[in-house]
């Protein structure tokens, strides 16, 4: 009788020791990407910015990013992109494939396309991407989950970031925004 409960008691504890192993690990979350823009309305031809925020989630750990982002039609950069995030990269021209030519055919696409990466480290809780825009023409121009492609990293917006752009009149002196 002895000897059975030593068995069973065995079996228990290598069942629970099984029981433990096999349960799912859970994964921490993803840091978060959102956007603004540095004002909600602008006189066309001016400068203003557009900015996202990647939020890391987890303190302790380091994560890499990237996106395609594909600027509103109507939008244009009168400069360069900047960040706050570690070896942040923010290029018009796509990253290397991996040795794959890209044809010398290939027309220019109708809208402004950023190519950005970079890494945002454990000890951050956030880092941005800055990226001056301006539009010649009036117009609401908004950014939204849809002009992010090819997101590693980072889950996607979560809501819309928009910008007005508008003509000068002259009953309110001259300029907007």
């Amino acid at each position: 009788m002895t000897s059975v409960r030593y068995l069973a008691a065995g079996t228990c504890l290598a069942a629970a020791g099984l029981l433990a192993t096999a349960l799912p690990a859970v994964a921490a979350p993803l840091p978060g990407l959102s956007a603004a823009y540095s004002v909600s309305a602008s006189a066309v031809n001016t400068t203003r910015t557009l900015v996202f925020t990647v939020t890391n989630s987890d303190i302790l750990a380091t994560h890499g990013f990237s996106f395609t982002l594909t600027l509103p039609l109507g939008i244009t950069r009168p400069g360069a992109g900047t960040s706050t995030c570690v070896d942040t990269t923010v290029s018009d021209t796509p990253p290397d494939p991996g040795g794959i030519v890209i044809p010398p055919f290939r027309t220019a696409l109708p809208a402004d396309v950023l190519y950005i990466d970079g890494i945002l480290s454990g000890a951050t809780p956030s880092c941005t991407i800055t990226i001056p825009v301006t539009a010649a023409g009036q117009g609401v121009y908004p950014t939204c989950a849809a002009n992010i492609a090819d997101l590693t990293g980072p889950t996607t917006l979560g809501s819309c970031a928009s910008i007005y752009f508008e003509e000068p009149y002259a009953s309110k002196g001259g300029s907007a925004g």
